[in-house]
């Protein structure tokens, strides 16, 4: 779903990774690391919320656009640098005070 929606590119960004090489392992069913696995089902469900509201273009521009109930960091940047679940979960929570204004 990411890959389709986001491209190669960011869907590796958002995991955390430096290229996009892994991500082919994940679409061919590979398993990825627990970590890596949270932060591919918060991005998914942030972009899902937001891409159901207003369409796959402007999901990606909020994606990496800075957001002010990020403290000005791009949702992208913030599930790729979470240390916590709470951070992974304030993206989330971005993505609905976005849908809902």
């Amino acid at each position: 779903y990411l890959k389709k929606n986001l491209g190669l590119k960011m869907t590796a960004f958002v995991c955390g990774l430096s290229y996009v090489r892994p991500v082919y392992f994940l679409i061919r069913g590979a398993r990825p690391a627990i970590e890596m696995e949270m932060r591919i089902r918060y991005a998914h469900n942030a972009v899902l919320l937001v891409k159901e509201a207003f369409g796959k273009d402007t999901a990606l521009a909020w994606l990496t656009g800075t957001n002010s109930r990020l403290y000005d960091r791009s949702p992208a940047g913030v599930l790729r640098k979470a240390k916590t679940m709470a951070g992974l979960e304030d993206v989330v929570c971005a993505a609905k005070v976005f849908v809902s204004l």
